[in-house]
Parts: C-alpha cells; sequence; structure tokens
C-alpha cells in the first residue's frame, strides 16, 4: 500500500524546501565566510605593512600621501572589524551552518518516506516529520522570509537538481523547464514561484 497522493504531495514540497532552505543557507555561509576571512586578512596585513612601507617613505614626498593612506586604511579596518562585532559574524556562521544542516537531515529523513514501499511505516514516520518541518519552517521563515523573488527561484532551482537523486529529467512544475538549463524568463513572468 503506497502513501495516498496528498501525503506524497506534502512531503515532496517538504522536501523542496527543505532543500531550497539548505542551499540559501550554504550561499550565506558562504558569503560571511568570504567577508569575515577578509576582514581577518586586513587585520593582519595593514599592521604588517605598516612599518616597513612607512620606514620605506620616510623623507619621500610620499610619505604625506602613504601616512592619509595608512589613516583610511586603519579607519576602514576599525569600521570592518565594528561591523564584524555588531552583526555577530561569528553568532551568525553557527547559526547559519545549524539551520542548513537541519534542513539537510529533514530533506534527506523525508526521501526513504517516498520510496517505502509500505505506507504503515511511512505513515508513522510522516507524524514525526511533520513536526521537524513546521519547526524548521518557522525557524527559516524568521531569516529567509523576505527573500527577493530571484533567490528564491535561485534556491527551488537548485533544490529540484537534488528533489529525486539521479533524476535529470525533472522539471519546474510552474514553468516546466529544466532547472540543469536555466535561461532567465522561464519563471520570470508568473507571480507563483516554484
Amino acid at each position: 500500500d503506497a502513501l495516498p497522493i496528498s501525503e506524497r504531495i506534502e512531503l515532496v514540497e517538504a522536501r523542496l524546501n527543505s532543500l531550497a532552505a539548505k542551499h540559501l543557507y550554504t550561499r550565506r555561509i558562504g558569503t560571511l565566510r568570504r567577508a569575515s576571512t577578509l576582514v581577518d586578512y586586513l587585520t593582519i596585513a595593514v599592521p604588517i605593512l605598516y612599518f616597513p612601507i612607512r620606514y620605506i617613505a620616510k623623507g619621500t614626498s610620499l610619505h604625506g600621501l602613504l601616512e592619509a593612506v595608512w589613516e583610511v586604511l586603519a579607519a576602514i579596518l576599525v569600521a570592518a572589524a565594528l561591523v564584524k562585532v555588531f552583526y555577530r559574524w561569528s553568532e551568525r556562521f553557527v547559526t547559519y551552518l545549524t539551520r542548513q544542516r537541519r534542513n539537510t537531515e529533514i530533506a534527506a529523513s523525508i526521501q526513504p518516506l517516498l520510496a517505502a514501499p509500505d505506507s504503515r511505516v511511512a505513515r508513522t514516520k510522516l507524524d514525526q516529520i511533520r513536526g521537524a518541518v513546521i519547526n524548521q519552517d518557522v525557524v527559516d521563515l524568521e531569516e529567509l522570509g523576505n527573500l527577493g523573488k530571484a533567490e528564491r527561484q535561485w534556491a527551488y532551482r537548485e533544490a529540484l537538481k537534488e528533489l529525486v537523486p539521479g533524476d535529470v529529467s525533472i522539471t519546474c512544475p510552474v514553468c516546466h523547464a529544466s532547472p540543469w538549463s536555466f535561461t532567465p524568463g522561464d519563471c520570470s513572468d508568473r507571480k507563483s514561484v516554484v
């Protein structure tokens, strides 16, 4: 006995949403990691370069200009460090990583249910997964609720690629375009997004 179609659709939608959220968190983790690394490198590079360049330029016509450049770089460095602390980049990184992992776990736990031949086993686990999905949806909505259309569409295209492992024939249920060979405009005129 297979799961009823309504429950299968619910599972597919939950898996798709979890995969999309995973990709959005992955993107945010990457952006945060790059920005944090840049600030860290500047924190090291500016002081290290300051003294040798200042020594070399001492007594030359470039001395005044280099002093001004170093003052500006120091101000930028302080501002960047303050932004990093004020926006709690380290905490946000851990939060995004945790949420990414949780969405990955939810998506992975749904996959076997879709393939389960015995609907009784799937239905028992479905109730457990529903609670996890609802909780994670609330958490994700706080962070990802104000996405732009383009970012949301990108995330769902990436999620479609993973929805059914190994199935490259999967298409968008809205515009029936392949997420593997997306061209701008496929879903851009539609009000609903995958």
